[in-house]
């Protein structure tokens, strides 16, 4: 995952649950306000890279924000997302893991959640699965990821595409050169017409289906 992606990654979840935040007394707004720019400022030590020191921050603040703020705050959602990446960014990528499955547990609990903030989640499982080299569990994953945002998005989103790829790559990894080939001559052509034949995820979809 680059850094560009995992940073992207970072923010949609607060983005898209943002619609979705139960509203709060004056006090309560007060809190929150105060919670949020403490969050932005671990935030600026993910993007400086300084993961060991947002990790250790991450986990200050999850506590005060479980505390003060309902389960569906995005704030809540966003700093158990960024804690996850903040591990899987030091190469622990079991804690990772284990911190995203308890991300996507409690999403999937959680009423009025956007199901694309879900997605957002078990994609970056999908990354700490891969890692680790544990191609069967991301298969599954990532295929229930791609599916679901061909119903949602469509087959020419860029989302869309990205996770047919990764799709593409576990199969490879499993040595399922036939089904990764399915997938890369289905999603190769949508890739150059609508990301363009130079864009990062095009090169990348056309490599793999060369060694295929």
């Amino acid at each position: 995952m680059t850094a560009l992606s995992r940073f992207q990654r970072l923010f949609t979840i607060a983005l898209l649950c943002l619609g979705h935040a139960t509203l709060l007394p004056a006090q309560a707004q007060d809190t929150k306000a105060a919670l949020v720019t403490q969050c932005g400022a671990v935030d600026k030590l993910l993007q400086q890279g300084k993961f060991a020191e947002a990790e250790k921050a991450y986990r200050a603040l999850l506590p005060q924000v479980q505390k003060e703020l309902p389960p569906e705050s995005p704030l809540n959602l966003t700093i158990r997302n960024n804690l996850a990446v903040a591990l899987s960014s030091q190469g622990k990528t079991s804690e990772a893991e284990a911190a995203h499955r308890s991300t996507i547990a409690f999403l999937e609990k959680t009423p009025k959640v956007d199901r694309r903030v879900i997605l957002v989640c078990k994609n970056n499982l999908r990354d700490c699965l891969f890692a680790q080299k544990k191609f069967p569990e991301a298969e599954k994953v990532q295929r229930e990821v791609y599916t679901e945002r061909q119903t949602a998005l469509g087959k020419e989103h860029r989302d869309t595409l990205v996770s047919g790829y990764n799709l593409a790559n576990c199969l490879y990894q499993l040595r399922r050169r036939d089904d990764a080939r399915a997938i890369t001559r289905d999603i190769t052509p949508i890739a150059k017409r609508t990301l363009g034949a130079t864009h990062n995820y095009t090169i990348l979809i056309e490599k793999l289906d060369a060694k295929l």
